[in-house]
């Protein structure tokens, strides 16, 4: 009996613990799902060519971006980019002084505030658009 007794504890100490892996377990599928609900939206943000994005590796170099900010940077399926592009290219010069304090900002906080800034086309016009970054 005395043995039972000391089993209770452990017992006890088991169902505390499937309680609590039980609701990080459900409390970690609304997670996921919540996830993959908003990247289904920015799938669907992105394909429907709403926003221009593009992806920038830690270098500035344009690793990926969908058709509007290939569109707006004068780059085409057929045409391409013939050498790798770096941001600072895609800004007119007097622009790089903002470049350079989103850079800081980013290196500092992971993250940028939006700000305002032109990017150049190959035609030699620039277009002014919103932009911000983010690790």
């Amino acid at each position: 009996m005395l043995a039972g007794n000391q089993d209770e504890p452990e017992r006890r100490r088991r169902e505390i613990q499937l309680d609590l892996l039980q609701g990080a377990s459900g409390e970690l599928s609304g997670e996921i799902a919540r996830l993959r609900s908003a990247d289904a939206i920015l799938e669907r943000l992105l394909a429907a060519n709403i926003l221009a994005v593009a992806i920038f590796d830690d270098r500035g170099f344009l690793v990926q971006a969908n058709p509007l900010f290939r569109f707006f940077i004068g780059l085409t399926p057929r045409t391409g980019a013939a050498a790798p592009l770096n941001w600072s290219q895609l800004v007119p010069s007097a622009e790089l002084p903002k470049l350079e304090r989103a850079r800081e900002q980013l290196r500092q906080t992971a993250t940028t505030l939006p700000w305002e800034t032109l990017l150049s086309r190959p035609d030699g016009s620039t277009l002014p658009v919103l932009t911000g970054a983010t690790l």
